[in-house]
């Protein structure tokens, strides 16, 4: 659980109904998104997620600048094998802290432990940089509109619902699935 709802680690219709069920109150759906033809990220961190399996994953607070104490699901990077070669230091201790990893016109100059994935405009060691990953990430094998990520995570008259009647959609409408 996270902030009172789940953390999703496998976007999955089943699986978001499954929380949904237990009582969270919603659930992150985030690397199923970075995967879409429509997101704003760089070739290279794209192809890793594509190319990903469980076992390249690794969940932490690494990547915590910005989202201090927040732990996520990260593909293994040079970042992450140095601070774990360094026995996993705090904060302001961490090797190589404070470095710009890349520079950005639409991110600007990104440091390491940055919680920030590398937009497509990246130039520079974007390796080294934060790339979330879910289970998603080695689900997938190619780039699809959200659209159709939308459709294979939920529709949303088919979850269930935790209060007692649906609100009705545009004009008093039934609400209906994403198209």
């Amino acid at each position: 659980m996270c902030h009172r709802g789940y953390r999703s680690s496998d976007a999955t219709r089943g699986a978001l109904a499954a929380v949904l069920t237990l009582g969270a109150p919603g659930a992150w759906l985030g690397t199923r998104f970075l995967m879409a033809t429509e997101a704003n990220i760089h070739a290279d961190c794209l192809a890793a997620l594509v190319r990903a399996a469980a076992a390249d994953t690794f969940v932490a607070t690494v990547f915590g600048v910005g989202w201090e104490d927040a732990p996520g699901r990260a593909l293994r990077n040079s970042t992450a094998r140095s601070w774990q070669a360094a026995g996993r230091p705090v904060r302001d201790q961490r090797p190589r802290e404070g470095e710009v990893l890349y520079r950005s016109p639409t991110s600007g100059a990104v440091v390491s432990y940055k919680a920030s994935t590398p937009p497509a405009d990246a130039l520079g060691n974007v390796e080294a940089a934060s790339r979330p990953a879910g289970v998603s990430a080695w689900s997938r094998t190619a780039n699809q509109p959200s659209r159709s990520s939308r459709k294979h995570v939920a529709c949303p008259s088919s979850l269930p619902r935790r209060q007692k009647k649906t609100p009705p959609g545009e004009n008093g409408a039934p609400r209906r699935c994403w198209s």
